[in-house]
């Protein structure tokens, strides 16, 4: 369709109609979900921050499906999302949203934050997708033991629905890029 937010989510319902006997179109539906978008991008922040580049693809195919101008309705711009505020911090200065909307931008500061998510949860990488959606003051209210016993169970607890779709949907997509 020539855009990946529309053909995206039209291969999300699609999967959801496949009949057991059309079983051997799922890997080629599955190549067709996670598109190569920007590898360069996330092939380069991934090494200047010490990231999977999966988990990079994975969490900007779940914030914007690859749109660079993407807005949301709470003010977040780009391929990874990222708040203005967020951006200022990490850049050091204000940036447009036009800077923002930049995928090269976007990509090196997104990464820069999740980054640090990582760093701040000692490399729990559940714990850090979580936060990058809620925000790390709601995760450390959720932190209990049954994350290391049953990282699963975990995210069926998040409080969020919104965010406990996310860390589902992130992981996955990271898991597929893998």
């Amino acid at each position: 369709v020539g855009d990946d937010w529309t053909g995206l989510a039209q291969l999300e319902r699609a999967a959801l109609r496949l009949k057991p006997a059309q079983c051997q179109l799922q890997p080629q539906l599955e190549r067709s979900l996670h598109p190569p978008r920007f590898l360069d991008l996330f092939r380069s922040a991934g090494r200047a921050q010490n990231l999977p580049m999966a988990l990079l693809q994975g969490l900007a195919q779940q914030e914007s499906r690859f749109t660079p101008a993407v807005r949301s309705s709470v003010g977040a711009i780009g391929l990874m999302q990222l708040m203005p505020a967020t951006a200022a911090e990490l850049a050091g200065e204000p940036l447009s949203p036009a800077e923002l909307e930049d995928p090269a931008r976007n990509v090196e500061l997104g990464s820069r934050y999740l980054s640090g998510l990582l760093r701040q949860w000692q490399g729990e990488p559940v714990l850090a997708v979580a936060s990058y959606n809620a925000g790390p003051g709601a995760v450390q209210g959720w932190r209990t033991d049954q994350l290391q016993r049953a990282p699963e169970l975990w995210v069926e607890a998040i409080p969020y629905p919104e965010t406990r779709l996310y860390v589902k949907k992130v992981l996955g997509n990271a898991w597929s890029y893998q």
